[in-house]
C-alpha cells in the first residue's frame, strides 16, 4: 500500500506515543534549537554503498534468507537478558525534540523507502516478545528509532548512508551509535526479514491508529 512518507512519519509517531506510557515531550514544549545546532550534518557527505570500504567499524552480517524460527545464539541470549545491555538505549534526560519531529529531522538528512520505517515499530514489537525486559520509554526511543534506521537502511536499500552521518543525524557519537547498531541487532537476534503480509499488516495498524 502506498503512502506518503511525510504522513506515514505521523501516523509512526502517533502509534509509538500510543505505547510509551511515561512522560512524553510533545511538539509545543520541545526546543530543537540546541538539538539542530550542535549536530548539523555537513552538506555534501555521500551516501555508502553496498561493496563500497565503509570507514566505520564493520557492520556484523545479518540474515538475509526467508524467516526461519532458530535457537537464540548465546551473544543474543546474553543481550536479551542483561538489564545493561538495554541500559545502553537509555539516555540522562528526554530528549529535546518529539518523537516525529525526529523521525522528520531523519527523513530529511537521511531519506529512506517507506519500509524502512515501517520496520522499525515490527523489530520493536520483535524484541518485546523476544526480551520480558525490553520496555520503550521516553528516555530510551529516540536511540532506538536511530539504530533501526541505521540497521534497516543498510537491510532494505542498496545505497544507505555512512554511520557518521546517521550518528550527526541522530545526535549521537559515532561511537555510540556503533555500539547501538549492534546491540539492536542482537535484541533482534540478526533477523530482519519481513515479509510483504507484515509489512502490510503493520500499515494497516498505522492507518487505523491515524483515524483514532
Amino acid at each position: 500500500m502506498d503512502m506518503d512518507t511525510n504522513n506515514l512519519i505521523l501516523f509512526i509517531s502517533k502509534f509509538i506515543l500510543n505505547g510509551i506510557g511515561d512522560q512524553v515531550l510533545d511538539e509545543e514544549q520541545e526546543d530543537e534549537r540546541g538539538f539542530h545546532s550542535q549536530f548539523q550534518p555537513q552538506r555534501g557527505q555521500q551516501r555508502g554503498q553496498r561493496g563500497q570500504a565503509q570507514q566505520e567499524q564493520p557492520q556484523p552480517p545479518v540474515q538475509t534468507q526467508t524467516q526461519h524460527h532458530h535457537p537464540h545464539t548465546q551473544a543474543c541470549s546474553s543481550s536479551l537478558n542483561n538489564p545493561s545491555t538495554l541500559q545502553l538505549f537509555q539516555a540522562k534526560s528526554i530528549p529535546s525534540i518529539s518523537i516525529h519531529n525526529y523521525l522528520v529531522r531523519i527523513l530529511r538528512y537521511c531519506p529512506s523507502t517507506n519500509e524502512v520505517f515501517i520496520s522499525l515499530i515490527i523489530y520493536f514489537d520483535r524484541m518485546k516478545l523476544l526480551s520480558s525486559l525490553f520496555t520503550i520509554n521516553s528516555y530510551n526511543i529516540h536511540r532506538l528509532i536511530i539504530a533501526g534506521i541505521t540497521v534497516s537502511s543498510k537491510f532494505f536499500s542498496d545505497i544507505f548512508y555512512t554511520n557518521s552521518r546517521y550518528a550527526k543525524v541522530g545526535g549521537l557519537p559515532l561511537s555510540e551509535l556503533n555500539q547501538l547498531e549492534l546491540h539492536f541487532l542482537l535484541l533482534n537476534d540478526f533477523n530482519l526479514v519481513i515479509n510483504q503480509s507484515e509489512l502490510d499488516s503493520y500499515t494497516k495498524k498505522l492507518l487505523e491508529t491515524s483515524i483514532d
